[in-house]
């Protein structure tokens, strides 16, 4: 199951203007929470693009149940039904060029019709690079609704979801002046907007300048400075400004096991109507991964601490953290799970806004042929919210069958 919970945008409008923003957006990233454990490693693709112009078109049919979709505290009906989802990729990459999208169109029909919808999920890369300069442009939309797009409903803030269109912007330079010496500018710029007035629009915007060292092939080092704007843009005054430097290292300690580490300190305020000047406040933020890559185990443990726009008019310091393991039993079956913890502190008063969210998925996958896959997936979550004494809990139950054929060479 892909999960697609996100910090990106909604503009109130059709699919086809979120597909005319794509196109405007080419040049932008989905990454809203951007760290500075990421900023140095702008020049390797976000797609592995084989060399040459291909094309793969996929599809996955999902039979679906979700006990708490919108995960309420009170009243929740179950859910259930089917989602559809072609998927398109082309990409082209040359020895200093590369150029890839992924698009996934996908229809939800449901036992409650008001949850049906018809989304889409699209990713655009381009990057380039010679000897001295790189450059890279990320582009995200989401063309869905609160069903998928937020982590909480806010103490029951709405029983329907509300449609939802999100947008980044992640432009990056490099410059490598000696060959173990980078400097690097790193800017974003995400926007939201929902259907309904019930949540509330909001933009950011950041920029982080970057230095990183590479003292051998196993050991890079990089110091970082960012500054990043929120604003919500209706129901209220709200803006959040948070500015300081972070430290940071990365190591590949084996072929199989690597690693990377940042920890920051920043400064932060946030101004609203009853707080029109309002003093800075010290906090720290960190970033932290490690992974492992075996002949039949892939397992993954991260950790952070950023600032996360909530669609309640709230902005977070959002801390989580996340173990993911997936085992090849052998050719023909594999296993997966995942558990994650998060929870978050405010500057502010914010009732009803997320406290903490656990979680935990379990899949078993059977690849029925090279291009064939049946998933069985559960997953079980747990919410808490500020200034409610009752939690949300839901149960997922997903089957999906995936076909995803060899790339065409064009």
């Amino acid at each position: 199951m892909v999960s697609l919970k996100t910090t990106s945008v909604s503009l109130n409008g059709t699919i086809g203007a979120g597909l005319c923003a794509l196109g405007l957006l080419a040049f932008a990233s989905s990454a809203y929470a951007q760290n500075a454990a990421t900023v140095y490693t702008m020049d390797a693709p976000k797609y592995q693009v084989p060399g040459g112009l291909t094309a793969q078109a996929a599809a996955t049919e999902t039979g679906y149940y979700d006990s708490n979709p919108l995960l309420l505290t009170t009243g929740e009906r179950s859910l259930w039904g089917s989602i559809t989802s072609p998927e398109f990729i082309i990409g082209d990459k040359t020895p200093e060029t590369t150029v890839a999208s992924d698009t996934i169109f996908t229809r939800n029909t449901f036992n409650q019709t008001n949850f049906d919808s018809n989304d889409v999920h699209s990713k655009l890369n381009l990057a380039q690079q010679n000897d001295k300069w790189a450059t890279s442009f990320l582009g995200n939309v989401d063309y869905d609704t609160t069903r998928t797009s937020e982590l909480s409903v806010y103490n029951n803030l709405h029983t329907t979801p509300v449609r939802h269109l999100g947008e980044s912007l992640n432009p990056q330079i490099a410059y490598s002046f000696l060959p173990t010496d980078k400097l690097s500018l790193l800017g974003n710029y995400s926007e939201a907007q929902y259907g309904n007035t019930v949540f509330t629009d909001y933009h950011s915007y950041s920029i982080s300048p970057t230095y990183s060292h590479s003292f051998d092939e196993r050991n890079l080092g990089f110091i970082s400075l960012e500054a990043q704007r929120y604003q919500a843009l209706d129901n209220g005054e709200n803006i959040n400004d948070t500015v300081g430097p972070s430290i940071g290292w990365q190591k590949t300690f084996t072929e199989q096991l690597s690693g990377k580490a940042s920890v920051g300190f920043q400064e932060t305020r946030q101004k609203t109507v009853t707080t029109p000047n309002p003093a800075w406040t010290a906090q720290y933020n960190y970033a932290g991964s490690l992974n492992f890559r075996g002949d039949q185990d892939l397992i993954s443990a991260n950790a952070s601490r950023s600032e996360y726009p909530f669609g309640n008019g709230t902005e977070a310091l959002l801390t989580q953290l996340t173990l993911s393991e997936t085992h090849a039993l052998n050719p023909l079956f594999s296993l997966g799970a995942q558990g994650s913890y998060e929870f978050a502190s405010y500057q502010a008063s914010s009732a009803g806004s997320l406290q903490s969210l656990a979680s935990g998925t379990g899949n078993v996958t059977y690849h029925m042929t090279d291009q064939v896959d049946l998933t069985a997936t559960y997953e079980y979550e747990y919410e808490t919210l500020i200034g409610n004494s009752n939690s949300a809990q839901k149960n997922i139950g997903l089957l999906s069958i995936s076909y995803h054929p060899t790339p065409w060479t064009l």
